[in-house]
């Protein structure tokens, strides 16, 4: 019998001080029993980084022709193709001709060898960004999180605040900042 994806309602509200986005967004999130609660915690963060009406989740991990999110037109376009992690360079490859642009968010650490092994090579996709998020201030938010909660998402320049049930104040670092081996 095959394990099903627990689902998490999240009560999301964005002020967004960059891009003069606010609005609440109520989610349903589903965490495949494969995916751990680290990277489902760094999907509600970028939907709140990325946040517009359109803005959707992929159908989930084992669906490799979906994007973890992704903004589509009303067309059925996709104009934003967000990966989550550290994706092979094959697959930010693959992307190309796929979305009008593209970002990738990693939560782990060890994003910053992947970046400074193969970000000469990525540099090279047009309309890419690519972020990291502080994995250890990641790992210990888990430990709070409940199937129903309430998150506020704030964001300041490169500042990040999460409030409600989930309280942390972070920068959100650009990885085409750092340095390419």
């Amino acid at each position: 019998m095959a394990l099903k994806s627990t689902v998490y309602k999240i009560q999301l509200q964005v002020s967004d001080m960059n891009r003069h986005y606010y609005a609440e967004h109520h989610l349903s999130v589903a965490c495949h029993p494969s995916e751990s609660l680290l990277r489902m915690l760094t999907r509600i963060i970028v939907f709140g980084l990325n946040a517009d009406e359109k803005l959707t989740f992929g159908r989930g991990l084992s669906e490799v022709d979906d994007a973890p999110l992704w903004l589509k037109d009303d067309t059925g376009e996709v104009k934003l193709w967000i990966e989550v992690g550290s994706p092979s360079v094959d697959r930010m490859m693959w992307l190309r001709g796929k979305s009008d642009t593209y970002a990738n968010y990693s939560y782990q650490e060890s994003s910053r060898v992947w970046w400074a092994k193969h970000g000469a090579e990525l540099s090279v996709l047009d309309k890419c960004e690519y972020y990291l998020l502080p994995e250890a201030l990641l790992k210990t938010l888990t430990g709070g999180i409940k199937r129903q909660m309430k998150i506020g998402l704030l964001v300041t320049d490169d500042t990040i605040m999460l409030t409600g049930d989930l309280e942390a104040e972070f920068l959100l670092e650009k990885m085409d900042s750092l340095e390419i081996g």
